[in-house]
């Protein structure tokens, strides 16, 4: 079902939001964090929502995976997976990146602040070639993590509904788990979950990039000098995985001062500056992204099969 939905997801991309799930789900979110934001601010309301929502999203794949599963076994099977394929994004990221790149290449500065604007948390206003160019690399890198990994990861060891509850958390996380004045208490569950899920996908996208890039002619024992020193620097306890990796595998430096709603915040510097950061990374790290979200369908699901024919 995982490598279905992979390659549904590179055929067709993301549904039109008026179909696509986690559209959905977004909406739901936000209508239930206004009513139990009203009721209560804090720690409580926020455990309120993260349990009910991914409640409401387990229970809602569970239920359409069984009533196709009723059809057919092959109707379950597709059902699987499309919801698999509704949890990943790596066309869309992949996308996104190589539009801003084909930006900043015909130097078009304003179009992609604005690209980058809709795939990064920061402010891009101000932010000149060279940064923006360091903002598409790290996006790609941490959402080939959250967005691509570890979907599919718990897709392989859970099934879909595993993959659905996941996404649910996700997608919690990037609506309300922000550290500012209404989202420190009301936020921290979902943030908290999300990070909990993480801790397993980030560090094995670490592994995947330094796989890719041993793969493409890259050196992965810098890759993993560059994690084993960088990675822990993060305020992230994850998304310092996958930057370290991508920072030594392009053999870039990634991070520095970042601004989120005119505040500036000092992130620890990762990787090493062999080379400046130019549009023509985003190209690498689009291809080591692809690469190493291939490696792990193929070995993942190998061992999958292997198991499974051990058990038998």
């Amino acid at each position: 079902m995982a490598a279905m939905a992979v390659a549904l997801d590179m055929a067709f991309g993301d549904p039109p939001d008026e179909l696509h799930p986690v559209k959905w789900l977004g909406r739901l979110i936000a209508r239930l964090e206004r009513a139990l934001y009203l009721a209560d601010s804090g720690f409580a309301g926020g455990v309120v929502l993260a349990s009910v929502t991914v409640s409401a999203a387990t229970a809602a794949s569970a239920l359409f995976l069984r009533a196709s599963g009723r059809v057919s076994t092959t109707g379950r099977v597709l059902a699987g997976s499309i919801l698999i394929y509704n949890t990943i994004s790596l066309r869309q990221l992949t996308g996104r990146a190589l539009e801003i790149q084909r930006q900043l290449e015909e130097t078009r500065i304003p179009d992609a602040r604005n690209g980058v604007k809709a795939i990064v948390g920061r402010d891009s206003d101000g932010l000149d070639c060279g940064e923006l160019a360091r903002a598409t690399v790290e996006s790609v890198a941490e959402n080939l993590s959250d967005g691509v990994i570890a979907p599919l990861l718990y897709a392989l060891a859970g099934g879909p509904v595993c993959a659905a509850a996941y996404r649910t958390a996700n997608t919690l996380d990037s609506m309300v788990g922000y550290r500012d004045a209404r989202y420190m208490r009301f936020g921290w569950a979902s943030a908290k979950l999300d990070d909990f899920l993480n801790l397993a996908p980030a560090r094995i996208t670490a592994f995947a990039l330094a796989a890719a890039s041993w793969l493409r002619g890259g050196d992965p024992a810098r890759v993993a000098r560059v994690v084993y020193r960088d990675a822990r620097l993060h305020d992230s306890p994850n998304a310092g995985w996958p930057e370290a990796a991508m920072a030594g595998a392009l053999g870039v430096r990634l991070g520095g001062t970042n601004r989120y709603r005119g505040v500036p915040v000092v992130c620890e510097y990762m990787g090493d500056a062999l080379k400046p950061i130019e549009p023509e990374c985003i190209t690498e790290a689009i291809a080591l992204a692809r690469l190493a979200c291939l490696l792990f369908v193929c070995v993942f699901t190998l061992l999958s099969i292997l198991t499974v024919r051990r058990r038998t």
